[in-house]
């Protein structure tokens, strides 16, 4: 049996703020493994200017690679539909020792709409839900009764950030590792949004 968390996104791009929380959630936590799962339709985002999904998850693949606990998944870049957590959750327990236990790592910001995520009580039967702190939310703010809340690092680094910097010809150093950063750059990505 193996401990896993799981950690969804459109991850556009990927940032050493996902990183550095996602490896104290992991020291807290004791698992095995962490799947990055980067989204290829996602439900409560548009999908206009969103990065293509090979690319998101050419990033996401390169900014775990030094990670031994760390793997980049596929199994929702290439769906064609929408994609819900309780979909992907299914699909792994399905492909994988049914003794695996999960863990869905989110922000707070996740947190606190989880209750209106599709299923979110089949979600809670399949996986452990942890919340992980992010910066102007607090554990008020979500229902602690299903949901554990556990004490990360609070990185002020954003995607949104990120894409604004590259569009304003600003420094993305030490928000990015260095290979997100070659990507970025080697594609001209975030130019134009």
């Amino acid at each position: 049996m193996k401990r896993i968390g799981i950690f969804g996104g459109t991850f556009d791009p990927i940032h050493l703020g996902h990183l550095i929380i996602v490896e104290s959630a992991s020291e807290i936590l004791n698992l095995d493994e962490v799947l990055f799962v980067p989204t290829g339709i996602p439900p409560h985002k548009k999908i206009d200017g969103l990065t293509d999904r090979e690319t998101r998850f050419r990033m996401v693949s390169e900014a775990v690679l030094s990670n031994s606990k760390f793997k980049a998944s596929d199994i929702e870049i290439y769906k064609e539909t929408e994609c819900y957590t309780i979909e992907t959750l299914r699909a792994l327990q399905t492909e994988n020792n049914p003794d695996n236990k999960y863990f869905l790592l989110m922000g707070m910001d996740s947190g606190k709409d989880f209750f209106n995520w599709r299923e979110p009580y089949e979600i809670l039967k399949l996986a452990k839900v942890v919340a992980m702190r992010r910066h102007g939310y607090d554990s008020e703010n979500i229902s602690t009764n299903n949901l554990s809340v556990i004490d990360t690092p609070v990185i002020d680094i954003s995607a949104s950030d990120i894409r604004k910097r590259v569009r304003e010809n600003k420094s993305i150093k030490y928000k990015v590792t260095n290979e997100v950063e070659k990507i970025i750059y080697e594609l001209n990505l975030y130019k134009d949004r």
